[in-house]
């Protein structure tokens, strides 16, 4: 299995239960945050980070471009596009976006670029571009329900 397909495996499990080498890497090494009723484990060293619920069930695993919030680069590889792919590219591999939106700048987060979101297969697959290159800057992962055009509007943050 490679690393991406390991870290789609993750959502949905219990992060204490799993058992791929990506999965293996946040129990041990991520540093753990208690944001209310979610916990970020973050590993900034391989690019990954995921967000739990109060029983450990991940509910998104965010994966980073060189930099991206003090990461590292994961080695993301899905259906022909990878972290350096431009968003004509992203659409040539993965077609038109189900819902995408404009960046923004925040007083207490970094700025953020363009977003796209796609569906792939039950995978909600959420791309944000870099605000200054073509290219993108992070993915996060989820699972869910499928989604129309209308409802991933308002879904991309």
């Amino acid at each position: 299995m490679d690393v991406t397909s390991e870290a789609l495996a993750l959502v949905g499990t219990e992060l204490k239960r799993a058992s791929t080498t990506i999965g293996q890497a946040l129990i041990q090494l991520g540093l753990r945050e208690q944001m209310g009723d979610r916990i970020a484990v973050e590993l900034p060293s391989l690019g990954i980070s995921v967000s739990t619920d109060l029983n450990d069930v991940v509910r998104s695993v965010h994966l980073y471009a060189e930099g991206a919030n003090g990461y590292s680069q994961f080695p993301f590889s899905l259906q022909g596009i990878d972290m350096s792919s431009t968003r004509q590219r992203v659409h040539e591999a993965l077609g038109p976006p189900v819902g995408q939106g404009a960046g923004s700048v925040s007083a207490n987060l970094s700025r953020s670029g363009d977003w796209e979101v796609y569906r792939i297969g039950s995978n909600r697959v959420h791309i944000e571009y870099a605000f200054d290159v073509d290219k993108i800057r992070l993915v996060t992962l989820t699972k869910g329900a499928p989604l129309t055009e209308e409802s991933a509007r308002g879904l991309g943050r």
